[in-house]
């Protein structure tokens, strides 16, 4: 049980066991796939057919493409908050590159990744560790903060929150609120199993779907005074212990949260991961003293 006051703040490291790309991964993921050469000589790739069929024509993809390239930035995020008139293709980009990676399969079946990826499977580790069924999910004084736009974690704590009891999905959907997950930056559709405006889990590639998934999606420029944000930093401010795994620390997006202003004694782990890997201590022995 977590009794102390908690926040896990994860970056796309964490969801990479998973099959989802790093920020650098993403940004040359969609390079990668809106060549002009590539496209024009065998037709269209999963992406640009997606963006093709959701209205972006060829000629704005490749002007997107080419100055994504040439840009040179760190990832797709950082140059949207700097070219504002690629915000609509870049998102729609963004959703349809990672939709399809939205796979239940890849959550439970981790022996189908690369090695390198199925012996980093934390999520079931995290949960496993903590216990976490329906008789004792509300027990941890728990937040996630998530600068992630995919849902992995969402679904796969809500699925092994279902298998773990024969309560109804509305009774399941209650009691997983208990914890909260904050996605600081929006994410592909809200997860909410229960809603019909809401975009599944597994959903296909559609151009319905990528313009739903991209609705979600916001850039640093865009949530200066989000609610997200102010809920995220009530959580660190009553923090005793802060953890942080798989993020890249860019001063965009960290100067946003209050972690340098917590006053002396809070616990803050940077490195959650390096402590899963040699499996010598629970989470709650990877902390600081007080």
């Amino acid at each position: 049980m977590i009794e102390k006051q908690t926040v896990l703040i994860l970056g796309a490291g964490g969801s990479m066991p998973y099959g989802f790309p790093s920020g650098s991964g993403l940004r040359r993921a969609i390079i990668e796939q809106l060549d002009k050469e590539r496209i024009t000589s065998g037709g269209n790739t999963p992406l640009s057919g997606a963006l093709r069929d959701t209205g972006f024509p060829p000629s704005e993809l490749f002007e997107f493409r080419d100055e994504l390239l040439e840009a040179d930035t760190t990832s797709i995020d950082v140059f949207l908050e700097r070219r504002a008139e690629f915000l609509d293709v870049g998102k729609a980009a963004i959703a349809a590159t990672l939709i399809p990676l939205e796979s239940t399969r890849n959550l439970f079946q981790t022996w189908t990744l690369p090695t390198v990826l199925a012996n980093q499977t934390w999520y079931q580790y995290f949960a496993s560790t903590l216990r976490m069924t329906y008789s004792n999910w509300g027990v941890h004084r728990l937040t996630i903060i998530t600068y992630n736009y995919d849902r992995s974690l969402d679904h796969y704590l809500f699925t092994i929150l279902r298998g773990s009891c024969k309560k109804s999905v509305e009774e399941c959907w209650q009691k997983f609120r208990e914890i909260r997950i904050i996605h600081l930056y929006g994410e592909l559709g809200v997860y909410h199993p229960l809603a019909t405006d809401s975009l599944p889990y597994n959903s296909p590639l559609s151009p319905e779907t990528v313009t739903r998934a991209a609705t979600g999606i916001r850039i640093v420029s865009e949530d200066q005074d989000s609610k997200r944000f102010s809920e995220a930093n009530d959580a660190i401010s009553a923090a005793e212990r802060i953890y942080i795994l798989g993020l890249g620390y860019a001063p965009e997006s960290m100067g946003r949260l209050n972690i340098r202003q917590k006053s002396p004694g809070y616990a803050c782990i940077r490195d959650c991961l390096s402590s899963y890997k040699r499996r010598t201590a629970s989470l709650e022995t990877w902390s600081v003293p007080r």
